[in-house]
């Protein structure tokens, strides 16, 4: 009598070639070439033995040297304020910009506006001119 599978172990038969078929085919991994001893490759460079790190002694500043440098700034921007808030800039003002003045020849709003963007808009000139 001829043996008849029953359809469990047809089922089993095909989810063993489906298992066969999903697996992964992973290739036999190849030796890589293997750098002499002492060579240098681009993920391991050797620099020699370790050198221990020597500082350098900090140069300390002169007190005056350190105020001069640190006040230019506030010191210019002070010069300029003194120079925008004398009665003279302001006759030159009302004289060729007239819209900054009211009726009374005070400063408006966008007169004091004005005023303020001169005053910080020439050290910030100085500034980026200086630091490029």
């Amino acid at each position: 009598m001829a043996s008849r599978s029953t359809p469990l172990e047809q089922l089993d038969g095909i989810q063993g070639l489906v298992d066969e078929y999903n697996t992964p085919q992973i290739p036999e991994p190849r030796p890589q070439h293997i750098q002499p001893a002492g060579a240098a490759d681009a993920f391991h460079y050797d620099e020699g033995p370790m050198q221990p790190v020597v500082q350098q002694p900090v140069q300390q500043e002169n007190w005056k040297t350190y105020i001069i440098n640190e006040g230019k700034l506030p010191l210019l921007v002070a010069i300029l304020y003194f120079i925008i808030s004398l009665d003279f800039v302001d006759e030159n003002l009302l004289k060729y910009i007239p819209r900054l003045f009211n009726n009374s020849c005070e400063l408006t709003m966008s007169g004091v506006l004005f005023k303020s963007i001169v005053l910080m808009g020439f050290p910030v000139f100085l500034l980026i001119n200086y630091c490029l």
